[in-house]
């Protein structure tokens, strides 16, 4: 009987910290509000000044809209090829 309200229990406290609560709030005053700019053909931009986006910067370095810019990654591994000695392989990776 012990053993059966123990897991009745265990199952109901599971099932309650596993509920979710949906709260509506308000941003604060302070939040930033975005704004569609005629720049922006509709798109909504936020103020540069206050998210530190310089959209000159990110034309000038080659970014895309949201100032990221791509980049390619490559693993490399070593292979059965191996044409250089120690010494040499070393001597180009410095």
């Amino acid at each position: 009987m012990m053993k059966m309200i123990c897991i009745s229990m265990m199952v109901m406290l599971t099932l309650l910290a596993c509920q979710t609560t949906t709260s509506e709030s308000t941003p604060p005053a302070s939040a930033e509000v975005p704004s569609a700019t005629p720049e922006s053909n509709g798109d909504v931009v936020t103020n540069s000044k206050s998210t530190g986006y310089d959209p000159e910067m990110a034309a000038e370095v080659g970014a895309d809209e949201f100032g990221m810019r791509q980049y390619v990654f490559a693993y490399l591994k070593r292979g059965p090829n191996r044409d250089l000695s120690q010494e040499e392989s070393q001597a180009l990776q410095r």
